[in-house]
Protein backbone atom coordinates (compact mmCIF):
# COMPACT_ATOMS: atom_id res chain seq x y z
CA UNK A 1 0.00 0.00 0.00
CA UNK A 2 1.68 3.22 -1.07
CA UNK A 3 5.47 3.44 -1.05
CA UNK A 4 6.17 0.13 0.67
CA UNK A 5 9.15 -2.17 0.97
CA UNK A 6 8.87 -5.64 -0.52
CA UNK A 7 10.78 -8.89 -0.70
CA UNK A 8 10.24 -11.54 -3.34
CA UNK A 9 11.38 -15.14 -3.56
CA UNK A 10 10.51 -18.26 -5.51
CA UNK A 11 9.96 -21.62 -3.84
CA UNK A 12 11.49 -24.78 -5.31
CA UNK A 13 9.18 -26.56 -7.75
CA UNK A 14 9.63 -29.97 -6.12
CA UNK A 15 6.50 -31.15 -4.30
CA UNK A 16 7.46 -30.14 -0.79
CA UNK A 17 5.68 -28.91 2.30
CA UNK A 18 6.71 -25.46 3.52
CA UNK A 19 6.09 -23.78 6.87
CA UNK A 20 6.76 -20.06 6.55
CA UNK A 21 7.10 -17.48 9.31
CA UNK A 22 6.91 -13.74 8.62
CA UNK A 23 7.83 -11.29 11.38
CA UNK A 24 8.18 -7.56 11.78
CA UNK A 25 10.02 -6.17 14.80
CA UNK A 26 8.47 -3.41 16.91
CA UNK A 27 10.60 -0.30 17.35
CA UNK A 28 9.62 3.36 17.21
CA UNK A 29 7.45 2.20 14.31
CA UNK A 30 6.40 -1.19 12.97
CA UNK A 31 5.91 -2.38 9.42
CA UNK A 32 2.59 -4.23 9.12
CA UNK A 33 3.21 -6.86 6.44
CA UNK A 34 0.87 -8.25 3.81
CA UNK A 35 1.93 -11.54 2.21
CA UNK A 36 0.83 -12.14 -1.38
CA UNK A 37 1.30 -15.56 -2.97
CA UNK A 38 1.41 -15.41 -6.76
CA UNK A 39 0.98 -17.98 -9.51
CA UNK A 40 3.27 -18.28 -12.55
CA UNK A 41 1.32 -15.45 -14.26
CA UNK A 42 1.93 -13.15 -11.24
CA UNK A 43 -1.75 -13.25 -10.26
CA UNK A 44 -2.51 -13.22 -6.52
CA UNK A 45 -3.78 -16.64 -5.42
CA UNK A 46 -3.62 -16.08 -1.65
CA UNK A 47 -3.21 -13.03 0.54
CA UNK A 48 -2.33 -12.94 4.23
CA UNK A 49 -3.25 -9.58 5.76
CA UNK A 50 -2.67 -7.89 9.11
CA UNK A 51 -5.59 -9.63 10.85
CA UNK A 52 -3.68 -12.94 10.60
CA UNK A 53 -0.64 -11.52 12.45
CA UNK A 54 -0.28 -11.67 16.22
CA UNK A 55 2.01 -9.93 18.70
CA UNK A 56 4.86 -12.16 19.92
CA UNK A 57 6.24 -10.81 23.20
CA UNK A 58 8.93 -13.47 23.41
CA UNK A 59 11.02 -13.90 26.53
CA UNK A 60 12.54 -11.30 28.83
CA UNK A 61 15.10 -9.26 26.93
CA UNK A 62 13.81 -10.22 23.48
CA UNK A 63 12.29 -7.80 21.03
CA UNK A 64 8.56 -7.75 20.38
CA UNK A 65 7.39 -8.93 16.96
CA UNK A 66 4.28 -8.87 14.84
CA UNK A 67 4.31 -12.39 13.39
CA UNK A 68 2.40 -15.04 11.47
CA UNK A 69 3.08 -18.62 10.40
CA UNK A 70 1.43 -20.31 7.43
CA UNK A 71 1.82 -23.53 5.49
CA UNK A 72 2.12 -24.28 1.78
CA UNK A 73 2.19 -27.56 -0.06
Amino acid sequence: DGLSYFQTFQLPQQGRFFKIRVSSVFGKTVLIPTVQLLDSNLKIVREIKKDKFTVDYGNLGRKVYLTTVFELD
